[in-house]
């Protein structure tokens, strides 16, 4: 997953460098984490296999190593946080340029962090709107989810940051739709014939060790039947917010794109390259 976030070493002489530094580090905690989940799903440990059920039947059974999700829950959490920690250090420097330094309120400054609300009602009473110039009013609101829209980039972050204030994140694998994945059957001279293969498992299903993925009859002629199954894990790795929302890789990979968006933006505004409407 590349950033394509500048490095900025130890020099932080930038107004949104700590906002930068913030996304490349929760950049690399998702690049890590891709890799070691690109691992598990390779590994020689996962795989399905056939048992025999009945005289005809065999079952397709999914077997699994341990997932290590204490591990890729706390490295999840890092990376959440540090993209909303880098939407709260680009707004903290919208307010000390736009305002020319804090909120003299200890209260206010307390509340000064990047807008995340589902109505513009709740937005035009968020805190940081006294403290900020036409300009990154504008910025903060075309950020803003639109009401009864598909979920936001925002939204997510805001429910994956506040959950793992709470509990751990914890990753599970969840099925791919039917369809995207294929079973390679082969058998020995004790089996005649082997059925295509019945799916019993929907999309984001939860999977587990054993957990069974379909069956298939097969015709048997001889003492000693044996079935092999080739096929590519069916699932994926995915970390389930409490409002329901199932994010693998890919989709969380877009929330770091959305926040590097944003953080280019600000800093286009700071330079004077977003017109002031």
């Amino acid at each position: 997953m590349e950033s394509g976030i500048p490095n900025h070493g130890t020099a932080l002489d930038g107004p949104l460098d700590n906002a930068w530094l913030k996304l490349e580090w929760a950049t690399e905690h998702l690049k890590g984490l891709a890799a070691d989940i690109e691992a598990f799903l390779e590994s020689d440990e996962n795989k399905i296999v056939a048992e025999r059920e009945t005289d005809s039947r065999y079952t397709l059974r999914l077997k699994m190593g341990p997932v290590p999700t204490v591990r890729w829950g706390l490295t999840f959490g890092d990376a959440i946080h540090g993209l909303r920690g880098a939407l709260d250090h680009a707004v903290w420097q919208m307010v000390l340029r736009d305002h020319g330094g804090p909120p003299e309120s200890e209260r206010d400054r307390n509340r000064i962090q990047f807008p995340i609300y589902n109505s513009p009602e709740a937005f035009e009473k968020a805190t940081v709107l006294r403290y900020v110039s036409d300009g990154s009013r504008t910025i903060l609101k075309e950020a803003q989810p639109h009401p009864g829209g598909n979920f936001h980039p925002l939204q997510v972050i805001a429910a994956l940051s506040n959950d793992d204030k709470h509990r751990l994140l914890i990753p599970g694998m969840c099925a791919f739709n039917e369809g995207t994945y294929k079973f390679r059957i082969s058998h020995n001279k004790s089996v005649a014939s082997v059925s295509e293969p019945v799916s019993t498992i929907y999309a984001e299903d939860p999977l587990e060790d054993g957990a069974v993925l379909g069956y298939m009859d097969v015709e048997v002629i001889g003492p000693n039947p044996e079935v092999h199954v080739e096929c590519e894990i069916p699932g994926f790795i995915a970390f389930t917010a409490r409002n329901g929302v199932i994010l693998g890789l890919g989709s969380i990979g877009k929330l770091a794109e959305y926040v590097n968006f944003l953080v280019k933006r600000v800093d286009l505004l700071f330079q004077g390259f977003v017109p002031e409407p």
